[in-house]
């Protein structure tokens, strides 16, 4: 590489070196960031977390049974034409739980709120406190 002006540089090294780089700088990691930005809405805007009272308009996660869920229509909203491949990265890094419905993975269940049910996404409490985020 670089052989015509008079530089050798090492594949394997600079693999290495963007590697290193990549576990250093968060934004390359899109899933992640995702995740975090999904947060930090829900965060500022808890009139929409539906935790002891429904809210008004629109809901965009849940707080039941001290767990904290998204609502898929929300995350579909929030991630545009990305939502499947994110929420598949999230599951398959252990950030979101894994369920089986109808012989398929997926990433929601069904959890009952004050006698409605909602289909609803996991975030694991790993994942919430290693990015800092506690809806209890």
């Amino acid at each position: 590489m670089f052989y015509k002006e008079g530089m050798n540089i090492e594949i394997e090294a600079l693999n290495k070196l963007f590697i290193e780089m990549g576990k250093n700088n968060k934004s390359l990691d899109l899933p992640l960031v995702e995740l975090q930005d999904a947060l930090e809405e829900i965060d500022a805007n808890r009139n929409k977390l539906y935790s002891e009272y429904e809210p008004q308009g629109q809901i965009n996660a849940f707080y039941h049974n001290g767990e904290f869920y998204f609502a898929p229509a929300y995350l579909k909203e929030k991630l545009g034409i990305n939502e499947k491949q994110i929420r598949s990265i999230w599951m398959q890094r252990g950030l979101t739980e894994t369920y089986i419905n109808r012989n398929n993975q997926v990433d929601y269940k069904v959890i009952k709120k004050n006698k409605r049910t909602f289909r609803a996404i996991l975030v694991k409490k790993h994942a919430l406190e290693q990015l800092g985020f506690d809806f209890s």
